[in-house]
């Protein structure tokens, strides 16, 4: 399950440093956009970092998903969004949540994007690239940083 991964993950035995670098990892289920369950409500702005890994399939949740991020990322100019997903469902479907316009509704802004290889190999994020080979394409990631709008 997520919650035995999770905790798995935390175990400092495994750790490469050998020690915990957080006291408590918190695994939650919740929809995008849906901000007045019991959760939500009392998690507002309570993290400092949230971590978002592929879950840009689906253009028509973008916004909810975005509402979500602004929800939880606490307020400061230390807190952070990392997000990762690869294109393996195509730019156009994923590269619309990274629409400025869209962050800005939300109260946020991107810090930093690239685009990474399953290699290792970085490359500069760019809204299109014209017609990707579905197989070169599934190696790719987009990688970004959003923050608080300033």
């Amino acid at each position: 399950t997520l919650r035995a991964n999770a905790a798995r993950n935390i175990d400092a035995s495994v750790s490469p440093t050998g020690a915990l670098t957080a006291e408590e990892v918190l695994v939650e289920g919740h929809s995008w956009g849906e901000l007045d369950d019991p959760f939500s409500v009392a998690n507002k702005h309570a993290f400092d970092r949230v971590f978002v890994a592929d879950c840009l399939w689906m253009p028509w949740q973008h916004a909810n998903l975005h509402k979500s991020i602004a929800c939880f990322l606490r307020d400061g100019p230390d807190a952070r969004c990392w997000v990762v997903a690869g294109f393996h469902t195509g730019r156009p479907k994923m590269r619309g949540f990274f629409d400025e316009a869209a962050l800005a509704e939300a109260g946020l802004e991107i810090e930093r994007i690239w685009e990474r290889d399953c290699d290792g190999v970085e490359r500069e994020w760019v809204w299109d690239r014209g017609i990707e080979d579905v197989t070169i394409r599934k190696r790719w990631l987009v990688c970004g940083v959003l923050r608080r709008k300033a």
